[in-house]
């Protein structure tokens, strides 16, 4: 199996991506804005000069005694028409008729004559590119307008466009390189923690569990870095407690095992020889058998009860049903005892939210407790009741009770009350604990008035309507009386 992970990306890539793609975008997007604003303040300040050098020779024009257009244009007059040298500059004079009267025959002749203003449009002269510029004057004394075109070649305001379109994309360029290079800073500088992090977590040891401590941490590294020291922390607390558990239960099942594997030795010496003590020795084997089997059954109770369980698994079961099913599994051991069993129970059902093995665990238990390590002939009372908020399972006994200093020592595993007699392995509560950790109940321990010990589990209440039933038929319900 490969030991790569799924990997969800770079976040270094990702935060790069996220950060230069919309500065790239910005910053073309203001490159092309820049270029179409040069491109219109280039054309309009080229079209201002076109119009002058048309103006200029409308005031060269006039009308000879015969009444034709003249126009005073000599060759310096042209040249400095012509104001561009990387310009190749065209005029024309036509008059409203269609005649061209003088100029250069390569521009087109007018379009039409609507419009009284200049007007300015592009056209081509030997395969080049031109702006042109026309106007119409009125020479007196004739009212018949006169033409006047003039162009030029885009070569100037080309190089002028560039110019300023440099100008302005030059100082974006270096703005963007200076950008990229302080997103990259900050990004490498804002993930240097993480890094530092997944180094050091890397470098430890497998069962280094201690808590990480990468210096000064960042505000949003900082619940991680909590998270993950609690996960240590609760990993640790864990193997420490489940190393203890294996030593405890090493050493409690390391008696009986011993013992069994005596008998068994002993009875193969005796089997021919010693009839009459054989039977005793079978009995010994089998009482050791069962110490193990109980022992070996609590510790899967209790290693099942440690598992906590999600919320999904709980389940609304009946707290009353849950108590008739586990008097049913004692009810054996109290008659064998002579211990005379009461039960209190609710006619309406009182419905609780959780795991129905752990129930099971919590109930028997109790009950096994009670019923063993009271008198013989004593009484156990077993009671339900329901509260506005909470369902409340109560077992009393009549026995020794457990002195004040043990009250919070019974649900430590493997502790026992010193001088208690009986076969039980001090795991019994320990399972009741932890059940009641994984279904939110609490389990108190009270001293009862008349002598004994009390012992309560408050559960969640679930509200819900329910029909009025009475409680199954059985043991539940009964008092069990064995005494005669």
């Amino acid at each position: 199996m490969s030991n790569r992970s799924p990997s969800g990306g770079s976040i270094r890539r990702k935060l790069l991506l996220w950060l230069l793609i919309p500065l790239i975008c910005l910053c073309s997007l203001s490159a092309f804005v820049a270029y179409r604003l040069a491109e219109r303040f280039a054309n309009e300040s080229y079209d201002k000069l076109l119009l002058k050098s048309a103006e200029s020779i409308a005031d060269r024009l006039g009308r000879n005694e015969a009444g034709i257009v003249i126009a005073d244009l000599p060759r310096s007059a042209q040249a400095i028409l012509r104001h561009s040298p990387d310009n190749q500059f065209f005029y024309q004079i036509a008059d409203d008729y269609g005649h061209r009267l003088t100029g250069d025959v390569e521009l087109p002749m007018p379009r039409g004559t609507e419009g009284v203003g200049p007007s300015f449009r592009n056209s081509a002269i030997d395969g080049q590119i031109v702006r042109m510029c026309r106007i119409s004057v009125q020479i007196s004394p004739s009212p018949d307008d006169i033409h006047i075109q003039v162009a030029e070649t885009l070569n100037s305001r080309q190089k002028f466009l560039e110019q300023i379109f440099l100008s302005i994309l030059a100082p974006q360029l270096v703005l963007v390189v200076l950008a990229s290079i302080s997103v990259w800073l900050g990004v490498k500088q804002g993930l240097d923690p993480l890094e530092k992090l997944g180094k050091l977590l890397k470098e430890r040891g497998k069962l280094d569990l201690s808590p990480v401590d990468i210096g000064k941490t960042p505000a949003e590294l900082a619940p991680v870095t909590k998270a993950l020291n609690e996960l240590f922390a609760s990993a640790n607390t864990h193997i420490h407690l489940q190393r203890q558990f294996i030593g405890n239960a090493a050493h409690q099942l390391r008696t009986p095992v011993t013992a069994l594997k005596t008998y068994v030795e002993y009875a193969e010496r005796i089997k021919d020889s010693e009839k009459e003590n054989f039977d005793s020795v079978l009995k010994q084997m089998a009482e050791a058998t069962n110490r193990v089997a109980h022992m070996v059954s609590r510790l899967l109770s209790l290693a099942r009860s440690e598992e906590p369980h999600a919320q999904g698994e709980l389940e609304i079961m009946d707290l009353n049903s849950a108590v008739n099913d586990a008097a049913s599994n004692v009810v054996h051991e109290a008659l064998n005892r002579g211990v005379n069993l009461e039960f209190e129970l609710p006619e309406e059902p009182v419905q609780i939210k959780a795991d129905q093995g752990d129930i099971a665990e919590i109930l028997t238990n109790l009950l096994e407790n009670a019923i063993r390590y009271t008198s013989e002939r004593g009484s156990v009372w077993v009671k339900v009741n329901a509260t506005s908020d909470k369902a409340i399972f109560s077992v009393e006994d009549n026995g020794p009770g457990i002195n004040e200093n043990n009250k919070q020592k019974i649900f430590e595993r493997f502790f026992r009350v010193p001088g208690t007699n009986g076969s039980g392995c001090g795991l019994g509560l320990a399972i009741v604990s932890e059940a009641a950790l994984n279904n939110d109940a609490i389990v108190e321990v009270k001293d009862r008035p008349e002598g004994g010990t009390v012992f309560e589990v408050s559960f969640p209440l679930i509200i819900q309507p329910v029909q009025k039933v009475k409680a199954p038929p059985g043991v539940a319900m009964a008092s069990t009386d064995v005494d005669s």
